[in-house]
C-alpha cells in the first residue's frame, strides 16, 4: 500500500518553467509537480543543465557522488549532476550538465551539440536528436545506479521517448513503472517524430542492449529509427494534455504515422487536461501588469487598455476593441490566417497587437503588415514575458487561431486576466472556450471563418456590453488551475503503479 500512497515520481523533461522556457512544455514541468506535492505525491524534476540556467541560481549544489560516466558512442562522457529546487516550493530539481552535447547553446536546435560519429558539430537535423538521446541516456545510467529512488518515470514528449524504453532493457530498472505524456506529435506539420530519428551510423548510438526491443523489419520500412514510436510501445502508460487532442492523434490527419500506434495502445491511452499556475498567472498580484485589478473590481481592466494603446502609439480609445495574440510566430498558430483577414479586419475599425518570434518568412510579413497599418497594427518581434502579460491585461479579446493546439495554455491565461478568446474549435481550445458562455469558437480553420468570429465578437462587445461581462466573468471565474489536473495525475500514477 506504501507503493501507491505516496508514489515517488522522477517528472523529466527538456525545459522548465522559470529556469529554461521554450513554450507550454516548460510551464507544465514547472508547474505540475509542485501541485503534486499537494496530494501525497513526492516529486522530483530532471531536466538538461541548460546554457540559459543561471550559475547563480539560489541553493544549487553539486549532488554527492554527483559525476557519472555515460557510453556514448564507443566513448565515456562524464556527466555532472547538480541539484536545487523549483522556485517557491520544496520540489527538488536535478540538472544533468555537459558540455558536448547539454550545456551549451540553446534548449533547442543548439549549433554547439557534437556528433560523435562525423566528430564535428552536429547538422540542424540531428542536434536535437543527439542531444536529447544522450540526456535520455545519462538519466537511464543514473536510475541504473539509484534503481529505488523513484517507482515511476514520467517522460515528456519526443525528447525523452528512448529513457523508456531503456528502462525496459536493463534489470536493475525494469521494475519502475513509466508514463510518456504526448505535448505535440507534429512539429510544425512536417510528419511525425521526424526531428528523432536515427538512421545509417547514428543508429550505433542507441546502447546494444535497446537493439532487442526494436521492430528492426519496420525500421527497414521507414528507413529509420524512431524514438518516439519505440517509446510509445515500450510505456507502460501513455496519455496526451487535453481529451479533445487525444481523439485526433487516433486520425491520419493529426497523428501523422502514430495513429495506428495509439490504436493498439487504446486500453493504456488516456488524456488529463493541463492546468495553469494560477499563483503566478494572476492579475491581482502580476508585477507586469500597470494597474492590478480582480474579477470584482475588472473595471479597472479598461486602464490597462489605454495604457497598453499609449505604449504601442495607437490612440487612446476605450470604445475601439483592442485584440492582442502572443504565440509563436509559425504557421501552426495560424498566423497564415491573421495575415490572410487583414484587409477585411481594417473595415472592422479594430485594433490588433502581437508579440513573438518564430519563422523569418511569417516575422517579415508581419513587419510588413505593421508597416502598412501602423494605425491600427503592431507587431513587437520578441520573446517578451512582461509585454505578454500585458496584452493579456490590456485586450478585449485574444486571438488563436490555431491550424491545432494540443492543448494551449494562452487562452487560458487570457480568460485568467478577462480577455474574452477566439479561437479554432481544435485540441485543447475545443476543451476549454465554449461558444456563447467564455468565448467565441470557429471550426474551418480558414480566414473566412476566422473573420466571421472576430466580426460577431466585435458586434457583441460593441452592441450588448453586459452581456460581454458576462463573457468576462465567466472566463476569470473558471478553474483551470493545476490542482484539479494534478489530482487525474494522482490517479493516474496510482493506475500505473497497480499494474502488474
Amino acid at each position: 500500500m506504501a507503493r501507491l500512497r505516496n508514489p515517488r515520481i522522477l517528472l523529466v523533461g527538456a525545459e522548465v518553467t522559470p529556469l529554461a522556457k521554450v513554450g507550454g512544455l516548460g510551464d507544465y514541468i514547472g508547474s505540475l509537480p509542485k501541485a503534486l506535492a499537494q496530494h501525497q505525491v513526492v516529486p522530483t524534476v530532471a531536466v538538461p543543465y541548460h546554457h540559459v540556467i543561471d550559475r547563480s541560481y539560489p541553493d544549487l549544489k553539486k549532488i554527492k557522488l554527483g559525476e557519472i560516466a555515460v557510453a556514448f558512442y564507443h566513448h565515456l562522457e562524464v556527466v555532472t549532476i547538480w541539484k536545487t529546487t523549483l522556485p517557491n516550493s520544496t520540489v527538488p530539481l536535478l540538472l544533468f550538465q555537459n558540455q558536448r552535447f547539454l550545456s551549451r547553446g540553446e534548449i533547442y536546435n543548439s549549433k554547439h551539440v557534437w556528433d560523435p560519429v562525423q566528430r564535428r558539430l552536429a547538422s540542424r537535423r540531428l542536434r536535437d536528436p543527439i542531444r536529447y538521446l544522450f540526456f535520455s541516456q545519462a538519466v537511464f545510467h543514473w536510475l541504473t545506479l539509484h534503481p529505488t529512488a523513484y517507482q515511476l518515470v514520467h517522460a515528456n514528449d519526443w525528447h525523452l521517448a528512448p529513457l523508456l524504453a531503456l528502462l525496459k532493457s536493463h534489470h536493475a530498472t525494469a521494475t519502475i513503472k513509466s508514463l510518456l505524456t504526448i505535448h505535440n506529435v507534429d512539429i510544425g506539420w512536417r510528419g511525425v517524430a521526424k526531428p528523432f530519428r536515427l538512421y545509417g551510423r547514428y543508429v550505433d548510438l542507441l546502447p546494444l542492449a535497446l537493439h532487442p526491443l526494436i521492430d528492426w523489419r519496420r525500421v527497414k520500412q521507414q528507413g529509420a529509427v524512431r524514438l518516439f514510436e519505440l517509446g510509445i510501445v515500450q510505456a507502460d502508460i501513455v496519455n496526451t494534455v487535453s481529451p479533445q487532442y487525444a481523439k485526433e492523434l487516433l486520425t491520419r490527419t493529426y497523428g501523422r504515422g502514430l495513429e495506428q500506434l495509439l490504436h493498439q495502445r487504446h486500453r493504456s491511452f488516456s488524456a488529463i487536461l493541463n492546468g495553469l499556475d494560477t499563483d503566478w498567472f494572476n492579475p491581482a498580484t502580476d508585477p507586469s501588469v500597470p494597474y492590478q485589478y480582480t474579477v470584482r473590481s475588472r473595471v479597472r481592466r479598461l486602464h490597462n487598455k489605454l495604457w497598453l494603446q499609449q505604449r504601442v502609439g495607437f490612440t487612446q480609445n476605450a470604445g475601439r476593441p483592442l485584440l492582442g495574440m502572443v504565440a509563436r510566430i509559425v504557421e501552426q498558430k495560424g498566423v497564415d490566417l491573421l495575415l490572410a483577414s487583414l484587409p477585411t479586419l481594417r473595415r472592422l475599425g479594430v485594433q490588433i497587437i502581437i508579440t513573438g518570434t518564430g519563422e523569418a518568412k511569417l516575422e517579415h510579413a508581419l513587419k510588413q503588415a505593421q508597416h502598412r497599418h501602423r494605425s491600427w497594427f503592431y507587431f513587437h518581434n520578441a520573446f517578451d514575458v512582461r509585454f505578454s502579460q500585458q496584452i493579456y491585461a490590456g485586450s478585449d479579446m485574444f486571438l488563436m487561431p490555431s491550424h491545432y493546439e494540443p492543448c494551449g495554455l494562452s487562452q487560458l491565461i487570457a480568460m485568467r486576466y478577462g480577455a474574452v478568446p477566439i479561437v479554432h474549435a481544435t485540441g485543447g481550445l475545443k476543451d476549454t472556450v465554449f461558444n456563447g458562455r467564455n468565448g467565441f469558437t470557429f471550426s474551418e480553420p480558414t480566414a473566412t471563418a476566422f473573420v466571421r468570429t472576430i466580426d460577431q465578437a466585435v458586434q457583441l462587445y460593441r452592441t450588448q456590453p453586459n452581456r460581454w461581462q458576462r463573457y468576462i466573468k465567466a472566463g476569470m471565474t473558471a478553474n483551470y488551475s493545476w490542482d484539479q489536473s494534478a489530482l487525474q495525475y494522482v490517479k493516474l500514477y496510482r493506475r500505473v503503479l497497480a499494474k502488474r
